[in-house]
């Protein structure tokens, strides 16, 4: 059985960490593979995969997703990872990050040595707690000088976050001072994506909540209340995201 858990970072990474995550099983070697499907959230994430089952290096950045992620995990599975806020990602990563889109990058091009040692020093224990406490510990020592966000993107994050995705470009101008240009680049820059492409994937993340809390859908008017033009128009994006039709998707869950 596969055991995904979700783990709070403390207080002074709050505003960077969305979460620590961690996925552990112990299967016997005959028990029939677990397919995945990863969907785009708009963070990034460092992935420390104590199996090394998987054909990469065991410690990884994957950037910010446009479209779905398939894997398989068949027999024993022990990873841990770390889930970046929307655009702070960088200050622990030195790069823009839209050179990470949509790849998985060993840790080391990041950190150098400092990036195998820190898995070594984590796969010595298979407490989740203290592999957390390890991981805090070195982000701070290392990075806590300087972990500032720019207050640019974190207004147009916070703005489209609370509008669910439906935000235009003129909204963001607004709001900034700066031209629609400036915030694209920024945008890239910290997450990744452009704010187009930011606002779709909220607006695809909030169907997805939705669909998961009601017990019938109304595809027409969740349609609508997103700022979608249609139907159709929804199940385009849905596509583009998660790989599947929405009823599709809803029939694998």
């Amino acid at each position: 059985m596969l055991e995904y858990r979700e783990h709070p970072p403390q207080p002074v990474l709050k505003d960077h960490i969305v979460c620590f995550w961690s996925m552990v099983s112990c299967q016997f070697p005959q028990a029939k593979p677990q397919n995945h499907r990863v969907l785009p959230d708009c963070c990034a994430d460092i992935i420390f995969d104590f199996t090394g089952a998987r054909g990469r290096s065991p410690a990884y950045v994957v950037g910010t997703m446009t479209r779905p992620i398939l894997f398989t995990t068949n027999g024993e599975v022990d990873m841990l990872g770390i889930r970046f806020r929307p655009g702070a990602s960088r200050p622990f990563l030195q790069v823009s990050i839209d050179k990470c889109t949509d790849l998985a990058t060993d840790l080391d091009c990041f950190w150098g040595p400092a990036g195998p040692e820190l898995w070594s020093r984590l796969a010595e224990s298979r407490d989740t707690a203290k592999r957390i406490a390890l991981i805090e510990s070195h982000l701070l020592k290392q990075y806590g000088w300087n972990m500032a966000l720019d207050p640019y993107v974190q207004f147009c994050v916070k703005l489209m976050e609370r509008r669910r995705g439906i935000v235009t470009a003129k909204d963001l101008e607004k709001g900034t001072g700066l031209s629609s240009r400036q915030i694209e680049r920024k945008f890239d820059r910290d997450i990744g994506i452009g704010p187009k492409a930011y606002s779709r994937i909220l607006r695809f993340q909030n169907i997805i909540q939705r669909a998961s809390e009601a017990e019938s859908l109304d595809w027409p008017l969740i349609a609508l209340r997103h700022g979608y033009s249609d139907q159709s128009h929804l199940i385009r994006d849905f596509k583009d995201f998660s790989g599947v039709t929405p009823s599709a998707f809803i029939a694998e869950r």
